[in-house]
């Protein structure tokens, strides 16, 4: 397989050839993209994200993890329809922003910054003190 990008862009049969070494690879409107190796700061958060969110969770809605949110990935996320998503910033301690589709637009609206608690009605009534997501040497 050549690592010069295919002319007409990159497919799923492309990706499905390249060799499993623990690489994550993505594919956007057949780009290839190479995100870096998730931290350790990363997946801790994630972890207690999910474990939080899942002891809450009503049956009719699910807790993922998705991918790493970066610049047009929201108006990916709004054009799929994807009603809700988290984005957590690390920079300066931990801050959590809750992104919501406007349906009628099909776009995301401003986010909600939350710091200290994470109060939100949607998708269900969530309630969670940040410092339960931080890591201990965050």
């Amino acid at each position: 397989m050549s690592s010069l990008p295919p002319e007409d862009g990159w497919t799923t049969d492309d990706l499905n050839a390249f060799p499993d070494v623990g690489v994550r690879r993505e594919l956007l409107d057949g780009v290839l993209l190479v995100p870096p190796c998730r931290t350790d700061i990363h997946q801790i958060i994630a972890m207690r994200l999910m474990v939080a969110l899942e002891g809450s969770c009503p049956i009719a809605f699910q807790v993922t993890q998705g991918m790493e949110v970066r610049m047009g990935r929201q108006a990916l996320y709004a054009a799929a329809g994807i009603p809700h998503y988290w984005v957590i910033d690390t920079d300066n301690g931990l801050v959590v922003h809750v992104h919501k589709l406007d349906p009628q637009a099909r776009t995301s609206l401003p986010a909600t910054l939350f710091d200290d608690e994470i109060q939100t009605a949607e998708p269900w009534p969530i309630k969670l003190p940040v410092k339960r997501l931080t890591p201990r040497y965050l």
